[in-house]
């Protein structure tokens, strides 16, 4: 349990005893108060950690200096954190874990939660419906953040638009958001590393978001912990209004400027994965706003830090409308997320080409398929089943 857990139980113990004759209602209230003291003392726990300068045991890193990798820099708990924009839909069950997860978070008390609930689609069956209304009481009975807004819908807007409209309604308020959904796990320390990584580069032009989830690719121990890959993603991110006023939604506009510059390749991680047929589908059907978000910050030349190890886990990528099993699932994008504070941040905004590298193999060995000859894999047909709902 350790020794903060043995510290409430001893007091909770105490005080039952005291309490025993006074009956089951004195002693749930005492049960309820010990609960909240430790949830107290481990946030102030986590917090200590956060302004060491370097991680204790086995999460220290020693960089030698001439790496230049960057520096660790410090966190003021009394600055305003960036508000949390959270879409949903009709998974209440994957929500349920996605905000017990995003409570155990040591910034969760100082930030505002604001989520997007979608509406029934016009077809919907009872079950959706219900699931609908246990998604916004859910969110009605979230605690442990500074604020709870709910925005909720009477029709279906699809995610895109709602991802669209609520991050640019968030971001001209406030100036900043993290975006989740409804089915992204995030670690302890994600609130904290997105909150810090905004921070950081909040005045640096060429740097456009910060990322909180990273491929299970094989990364050496010469690349840092955190590191830049031009281009954005979309699986817990976070931005500045400046980042998302270069979002574009025309498809077909970013892809004539990815053909006229002869960016193909490079667009498609060495023609690993092929990302440029999944924004000419998109350009069709219009569903995915998350390859219009990489192609707008891929064509303005602009980068997104990345973590070495996962801040966060997608657990949605599973359902009815998915083909593979989640063994499959777990192996392609990651199964756990880092346990320990990520307390690094590059200085110079520049992408890490062994970094991509790394990334544009893993993404081969995934495919299955050479990489002079891109046919839509497996693996990209379950990445655009992600993408588009």
């Amino acid at each position: 349990m350790g020794p903060l857990g043995n510290q409430a139980l001893a007091i909770t113990l105490s005080q039952v005893s005291c309490h025993t004759k006074k009956g089951p209602d004195s002693i749930l209230t005492t049960l309820c108060s010990a609960r909240e003291l430790l949830t107290a003392r481990l946030r102030q726990n986590q917090r200590r950690q956060y302004r060491r300068r370097l991680p204790h045991g086995k999460r220290a890193v020693n960089w030698p200096v001439e790496r230049n990798f960057g520096t660790i820099s410090s966190i003021s708990f009394e600055n305003m954190y960036a508000p949390i924009a959270l879409f949903a839909y009709n998974r209440p069950v994957y929500l349920a874990q996605t905000l017990s997860a995003l409570q155990r978070n040591a910034l969760a008390e100082e930030s505002q939660l604001i989520v997007y609930c979608d509406g029934p689609k016009l077809n919907a069956s009872d079950d959706d419906r219900i699931r609908i209304q246990q998604v916004r009481a859910l969110v009605n009975r979230s605690s442990g953040f500074k604020s709870v807004q709910l925005n909720t819908s009477d029709h279906n807007r699809g995610l895109a638009k709602s991802i669209v409209e609520g991050v640019t309604a968030v971001v001209n308020e406030f100036g900043s958001v993290i975006v989740l959904e409804d089915d992204i796990i995030t670690s302890p320390f994600f609130l904290t590393y997105m909150n810090e990584g905004l921070r950081k580069y909040i005045d640096n032009d060429r740097v456009i978001s910060i990322h909180g989830y990273c491929y299970p690719a094989e990364f050496p121990a010469s690349v840092p912990p955190s590191f830049f890959i031009k281009g954005a993603d979309c699986w817990g991110w976070g931005t500045w209004q400046r980042g998302w006023d270069l979002f574009r939604s025309d498809a077909n506009e970013l892809i004539v400027k990815i053909e006229r510059y002869n960016l193909q390749k490079e667009f498609n991680f060495g023609n690993s994965f092929d990302i440029l047929s999944m924004l000419r589908l998109t350009a069709v059907k219009n569903h995915s706003w998350a390859v219009k978000w990489y192609a707008s910050a891929f064509i303005g030349n602009k980068l997104t830090l990345y973590p070495k190890k996962s801040l966060v886990i997608n657990i949605g990528a599973v359902g009815t409308n998915m083909n593979f099993h989640q063994d499959d699932m777990m192996r392609q994008f990651g199964k756990e997320f880092s346990d320990a504070p990520l307390l690094y941040f590059e200085e110079a905004a520049e992408e890490n080409q062994l970094a991509r590298k790394c990334i544009e193999r893993y993404f081969k060995s995934v495919n299955r398929g050479p990489a002079y000859e891109i046919s839509p894999s497996a693996f990209v047909r379950r990445i655009w089943r992600v993408l588009k709902r």
